[in-house]
């Protein structure tokens, strides 16, 4: 399953602020990283959703919620649903419409990261 392609750009401050209240970990947000894509599978019906926070703060995680015309944060619990073969968890938050995180593949993230690790493991060699 592909993920949903819509993007929001969410104001700096207010993402810090929420964060914050939140007990979110702060460190490493920067106002150059604004732009957050939905998470859910494409096709989706609803609010999109974005994780935020790094769910430190126990069971659950600060995520954006939006529309076409509004936003919100708010503090969500994990969904957690195992894949088949148990071999990972879904980590959408709780009550989330169609796949799970685990089916939602991203095919240009997937290159990227192939890149990546392929350029780590050249440059391990050197």
């Amino acid at each position: 399953m592909l993920p949903c392609t819509s993007v929001i750009e969410l104001p700096y401050l207010d993402m810090l602020i929420e964060l914050f209240i939140a007990g979110e970990d702060t460190e490493g947000v920067s106002p150059d990283h604004t732009y957050t894509p939905c998470e859910i599978e494409d096709g989706h019906i609803g609010e999109h959703a974005n994780q935020v926070g790094n769910g430190e703060s126990g069971r659950a995680s600060l995520w954006v919620l939006w529309t076409e015309a509004v936003f919100r944060f708010e503090l969500l619990p994990w969904c957690e649903a195992p894949s088949p073969d148990r071999t990972d968890v879904c980590v959408l938050y709780a009550g989330h419409r169609l796949g799970h995180s685990w089916a939602v593949r991203d095919p240009l993230r997937d290159l990227l990261e192939d890149a990546a690790r392929d350029d780590m493991t050249e440059q391990d060699r050197e």
